[in-house]
């Protein structure tokens, strides 16, 4: 688990690495979109779209009020 905390614009971000599961969670989707920018940079990664399955768990998203 890692924490991003930008001072200026006081953005956050969590990232949740496990082996080759990266999930990403930001208040708005510029910010995680940034962290992705920043990530692939380094990393050979593919954007799997919205998360519905991690670690044998199933993941719902409410889309009306963004609530997961």
């Amino acid at each position: 688990m890692y924490f991003s905390h930008d001072i200026e614009d006081s953005t956050i971000c969590i990232l949740s690495l496990y082996v080759d599961d990266l999930v990403t969670v930001g208040k708005s989707n510029a910010v995680k979109d940034r962290v992705k920018r920043q990530l692939n940079v380094k990393y050979k990664m593919n954007d799997l779209g919205v998360v519905n399955h991690i670690l044998g768990c199933e993941a719902r998203h409410d889309v009306d009020t963004g609530i997961t």
